[in-house]
């Protein structure tokens, strides 16, 4: 398939879901506008916040006519919001953005000679790294080097070009999923139902798996955004950070009993098996941080892991067991673990 370009014109979106980011706006919008291209449209979608995220916005929009603001007349959640914001974008790619990351020198231009060049494309991935919450500590300088099957084969200067899914599990094991990292068309947004998937906090896992067969996918392999983790909202506090890191694995596994899935079964069972092999711990910081059970997680867990053994003799009693008792158990792993080394 190939299309042709004929004028220049906005062909990308930059989305942003906006809430209660005042902290760091700021920094994501002058690292956007300061490589401005005119490839480009940035629209802003705020989920009604309560702090002064909106009069931010608006002064930025008043000196730039290609920002475009809009406001949610209720509060529509972090997957509602994330949808509106793409129904929002006018033109043929949506380039999601947290309210927090920032991006890399060139980026911009970057992307739209890989999309002037290729138009065709579904999926574009730009690699990233990973930083605290103020960025004064780098964390993860190359996602795709940990995501890589072989990252020693990776040339940060030679990108990678997929036909089909197959071909991309073939090389990394996680999908490209970051919001800031993954470009994708507006049409996948027009044409996926993602009810299952509202609840989850990660309806674009849907939208980039569920349509990544379509069209090929572009790999930029140089990092060239800035992924910030910070420490003041999700994960500080107990039920909304067990919620996200139960709700990606919720929202792959739903994925994979689709009949579009295009997830292989080695990629998805490895995936699975960490989640597992983590969930002792994910359970244990998550009460440690004020989490408290609810159904929407037992309800989780057995799409994930069914209804069988592991969810009835592994899964609900650690999610049910007190603080103290999952602090005894591990320490009396620690301490095992510590004879068998003398």
């Amino acid at each position: 398939m190939v299309e042709k370009i004929t004028q220049k014109r906005p062909l990308v979106s930059i989305c942003i879901p906006t809430y209660n980011g005042a902290k760091t706006l700021g920094q994501t919008l002058d690292s956007i506008l300061s490589q401005w291209n005119p490839a480009f449209e940035l629209v802003l979608c705020d989920d009604c916040s309560t702090d002064n995220t909106l009069e931010i916005i608006r002064t930025y929009a008043l000196k730039q006519q290609f920002i475009r603001v809009f406001q949610n007349t209720s509060n529509l959640g972090m997957d509602g919001n994330f949808r509106q914001v793409a129904l929002h974008a006018s033109t043929d790619f949506v380039w999601f953005s947290g309210q927090d990351d920032l991006f890399g020198e060139g980026a911009l231009n970057k992307v739209d000679s890989v999309i002037t060049s290729k138009p065709e494309l579904g999926v574009i991935y730009i690699n990233f790294s990973q930083h605290n919450h103020d960025m004064s500590q780098l964390i993860c300088k190359s996602m795709l080097h940990i995501q890589a099957f072989h990252p020693e084969q990776l040339d940060e200067e030679k990108d990678l070009l997929f036909n089909n899914a197959g071909e991309y599990f073939s090389t990394f094991d996680a999908a490209p999923t970051f919001l800031p990292a993954t470009i994708v068309r507006k049409e996948y947004w027009l044409d996926t139902d993602v009810t299952a998937y509202v609840g989850t906090a990660f309806i674009q896992t849907a939208v980039i798996l569920l349509n990544m067969n379509k069209r090929p996918i572009y790999v930029i392999t140089r990092p060239m955004i800035r992924g910030r983790i910070p420490d003041d909202r999700w994960q500080a506090e107990g039920q909304s950070y067990f919620s996200i890191m139960l709700g990606v694995m919720t929202a792959e596994a739903l994925v994979y009993q689709d009949s579009r899935n295009p997830i292989p079964g080695h990629v998805y069972r490895k995936r699975k098996n960490l989640f597992l092999r983590n969930f002792f711990a994910l359970v244990r910081h998550s009460k440690r941080i004020g989490m408290q059970p609810t159904e929407k997680f037992y309800k989780s867990l057995q799409i994930i892991f069914g209804r069988g053994l592991i969810y009835h003799f592994i899964l609900c009693p650690i999610l049910k067991m007190p603080l103290e008792y999952l602090d005894s158990v591990h320490g009396c792993y620690r301490w095992a673990r510590e004879v068998k080394t003398l």
